[in-house]
């Protein structure tokens, strides 16, 4: 297992033309993440296992749904990726219940 930072991940893949049964032409688009844990495969080749977004200080209801859409888009390209979100220096609050739930961010490993 590898820790990386600031490394891209794609959330989207797009088949633009074909060449019998395989693609030739691809178009692909990505998000930097704070935090990845992934596998070496050989080579230069990898897999990604596990994304943790890093937030300071508080979080609104715009970050929540914003980290969520980006866990949504990234799983959707990696079912098998476990995303979640690591808030430091809050204050004496708890962790938000906008952060808690079974969407697709975990609070807990």
């Amino acid at each position: 297992m590898c820790v990386g930072s600031h490394k891209r991940l794609l959330y989207a893949c797009e088949v633009a033309a074909y060449e019998n049964l395989s693609p030739v032409e691809t178009n692909s688009s990505g998000y930097e993440t704070d935090l990845l844990l992934y596998d070496k495969a050989g080579g230069s080749r990898w897999v990604p296992r596990v994304v943790v977004e890093c937030k300071l200080g508080g979080v609104t209801t715009h970050d929540a749904l914003t980290y969520s859409a980006k866990a949504f888009t990234h799983k959707h390209v990696h079912p098998y990726l476990r995303y979640g979100i690591l808030v430091g220096d809050f204050g004496e609050s708890t962790v938000q219940g906008r952060l808690s739930g079974t969407g697709p961010i975990s609070t807990s490993c």
